[in-house]
C-alpha cells in the first residue's frame, strides 16, 4: 500500500472533514515559485488572507507541485459569516487571489469528504507541506 492510500491519508482526511468548509481554493502562481519556498509563500499567503478577510475562521493551505514543479497552492476556508456574505467574500477573494497571484479558484466543494480527501494527501506527501490557521 503506498502513503497517498494509506490510513494515514484516510485519517487525515476524516479529520479534516470535521472542519466546517465553505469553499476550496485553487492557486496557480502567475510568477514560478520554486518548491524550496513553500514554506514561506504558504505562510504568507495565509497571512495576507486573514489580514484581509477578518471573517475567516478556518484557513488551509496546502502545498504541492504543480506540473511545472513550482508551487501550487490549494486551500479549504470557512467564514463566521451570513450565507450571502460568504458569497460575497468568496467571488472577492478569487478575483483578489487572480490579481494579486495569477490564476484562482474559489469554487463551492461538491462535497466536504471528497475535498477533504483530496486536500489529505498533500498532508502525507514527502514533498508537500500545510498550514492551518
Amino acid at each position: 500500500m503506498s502513503r497517498h492510500d494509506s490510513p494515514l491519508k484516510a485519517a487525515y482526511g476524516d479529520w479534516l472533514a470535521t472542519f466546517p468548509i465553505d469553499f476550496f481554493l485553487t492557486i496557480t502562481f502567475r510568477e514560478p515559485v520554486p518548491m524550496r519556498r513553500q514554506e514561506s509563500v504558504t505562510h504568507a499567503v495565509g497571512q495576507t488572507l486573514k489580514a484581509r478577510y477578518e471573517t475567516i475562521d478556518f484557513l488551509g493551505l496546502f502545498a504541492e507541485p504543480h506540473l511545472s514543479q513550482n508551487l501550487h497552492l490549494h486551500g479549504l476556508v470557512h467564514l463566521s459569516a451570513s450565507e450571502s456574505i460568504v458569497g460575497r467574500a468568496r467571488r472577492d477573494m478569487q478575483q483578489y487571489l487572480t490579481d494579486k497571484f495569477g490564476r484562482s479558484q474559489a469554487a463551492i466543494p461538491r462535497g466536504r469528504g471528497a475535498v477533504s480527501a483530496y486536500v489529505a494527501k498533500y498532508c502525507v506527501k514527502a514533498d508537500g507541506y500545510y498550514e492551518l490557521w
